[in-house]
């Protein structure tokens, strides 16, 4: 049966539709294994994507973090200062550039992004297990779209 409107027969043949279902479901399972860690999934995103860099560069600031992590700039500042208040991370003037700030984890930071690195793989590992075989064409479609929306 139609919908009113719609090209489709069946909701399931809605792309849109179906991957809401489906990110809603996963966002579900992600913030179950991140509340008792004290952790919103963008507080994750941006702590896991900060200790991720500071490994890899050695100047680490804001919009580098909102670039990596595809956070919108006023949400990862939000997100920053949250991280900042709960002593995960340290935000110090960059002294290159004076409106920066550059951005590291403290240890605390490096231990709680470690343990949540752990557990939000895992709900990962067991959410996508239905496509196990197709997980890595599976990825790199939604990066082919991710890549193609910027």
């Amino acid at each position: 049966m139609r919908t009113r409107g719609s090209r489709h027969h069946h909701p399931d043949d809605s792309t849109g539709l179906v991957l809401w279902q489906v990110t809603n479901g996963w966002q579900a399972a992600q913030r179950a294994v991140l509340v008792p860690l004290g952790l919103t999934h963008a507080q994750f995103v941006a702590l896991a994507s900060i200790t991720t860099l500071t490994d890899a560069e050695e100047r680490v600031n804001q919009s580098r973090v909102n670039e990596y992590a595809r956070l919108d700039p006023t949400m990862g500042s939000q997100v920053v200062r949250a991280l900042e208040s709960k002593g995960l991370i340290v935000r110090q003037r960059d002294s290159a550039d004076r409106r920066a700030r550059l951005l590291s984890p403290t240890e605390s930071g490096r231990r709680l992004a470690a343990a949540a690195i752990r557990v939000v793989e895992g709900v990962d590992d067991r959410f996508f297990e239905a496509i196990a075989d197709d997980r890595r064409e599976f990825t790199r479609h939604l990066v082919s779209i991710r890549d193609a929306t910027r």
